[in-house]
This record gives structure tokens, sequence and C-alpha cells, in this order.
């Protein structure tokens, strides 16, 4: 019998596994689906680089972009040090561990933070539309506070570039465990189906532009492929 993968994960991960436990075993662990960035998601890449290269001094922004310039200096002259593009992993002991590690179980890059003794402050760069997603900065919140531990509070937020506004969460350690025990929930899940071998189709709006649907493999997609 062949040994039971151990399933990594990481938001984006856990999210793509909750649309579809089949389009997540294709695309992310057997790979025969090949993921294909939309243009709103390449503009998003190249946002991030210029914000990251601007908060560490190696390249002004773009005058395209000079509009989030009040952001940034805002950002800077906030109390506290500044990190940016911060890559966190953990592994399944919830001990911090190395990004190419083999015990690396969970995986998160923060946009941008500013510690301030037993305070934090974690952001995530967005261009799209607002919309609010808890997990994400939860599980920000939860590592954060495996790898400082001197943070007592950790304030999340979503920064919303194109209306340049925040929504902030503010957690605390005394909360980590039941922070911890909701997190916890789908990575358990998505294990399971590996144990199993089953990753069963989940139809729904993202069958328009999934790739399995695209390669006609899905027998239970909820509509034809209408991507590119």
């Amino acid at each position: 019998m062949s040994e039971v993968q151990k399933i990594f994960w990481s938001h984006s991960r856990v999210d793509q596994f909750k649309k579809c436990p089949r389009m997540f075993h294709e695309i992310s662990i057997l790979k025969t689906v090949p993921f294909v960035q939309s243009e709103m998601q390449l503009y998003g890449d190249r946002v991030h680089k210029m914000l990251d290269a601007r908060l560490k001094g190696t390249a002004p922004l773009p005058v395209e972009e000079m509009h989030l310039e009040p952001l940034i200096v805002a950002i800077e002259r906030a109390p506290g040090i500044t990190y940016s593009e911060q890559k966190m992993t953990i592994n399944d002991q919830l001990q911090p561990t190395g990004w190419f590690s083999k015990d690396a179980w969970c995986r998160i890059i923060v946009d941008v933070m500013k510690l301030n003794q037993t305070k934090m402050f974690m952001g995530d760069w967005k261009t799209g539309k607002p919309t609010f997603d808890g997990h994400q900065l939860k599980l920000f919140a939860a590592v954060g506070f495996i790898y400082f531990p001197s943070v007592e509070e950790i304030t999340t937020a979503y920064a919303w570039l194109k209306t340049k506004t925040l929504d902030p969460k503010k957690y605390h350690r005394k909360d980590t465990p039941t922070m911890w025990a909701e997190l916890l929930q789908e990575p358990a899940r998505m294990q399971a189906a590996a144990n199993r071998g089953e990753w069963m189709e989940k139809p729904g709006k993202h069958c328009t532009w999934c790739g399995v649907n695209k390669q006609g493999r899905c027998r239970r997609a909820a509509g034809p492929y209408r991507g590119n």
C-alpha cells in the first residue's frame, strides 16, 4: 500500500479545496491542470512587487501607482518595525520551521507588518473589489502569535487599494486555542480526503472557469467552461 501524502496547506489551498475538492486535487496535488493566472491576478502580482520594492527602499512607486504613496508613508511613520512580504511557515506541531523544510505544513506571506512591542499590525494588499474572508486574517494572526511570542494583540486588515480603505480585525493571544480549533477544521478535511483517496466534485459557479472542466474531465460541472 502506498504511503498517504501529507497535505500541505495555505489560505489559498484551503479556499480552492472548499470550492471543489476535485479541482484542488487536480490543480494543486496532481498538477494535471496547469494553473493560469487571470489578467486581474497578474496585475495584483505587479502591484505587490511595486509596493514591496517601495517599502524596502529598492525602487520608488511608478507614476501610475503614485496615488498609493500616502498609504505607504503612513505605514512607514507608524511606530514600530516595518516588514514587507514576510514569509512564515509552521509544522503540524504549530511550531516555526523553514519555508522549504521537510516538516513545512502551513505557509503564509504577509504583505505588510508593523511590530510595536506587544502589538502588531498585519496587512494584505487587495487590488480587487472589496469583500471579506475572515479565514486569511485569522490565519495571519494565529501564525503571528507563534512567531512573535511577546505580542499579545494583533490587528489584521485587508488593504483595499482601489478605495484606499481598511477593514481591521483584532485578535488576542488568549484566544489562540479557539482560533486554531476553527482554522484546522478544513485542513483536517483535506487530509481526510487524501487518506480516503476521495476528491469529490462540488459543482458551483467556479465550474465556468475551472481547468478540469475546460479539459472535459468533470462529469458534474454546473455549466460549460467560459474562461479563456
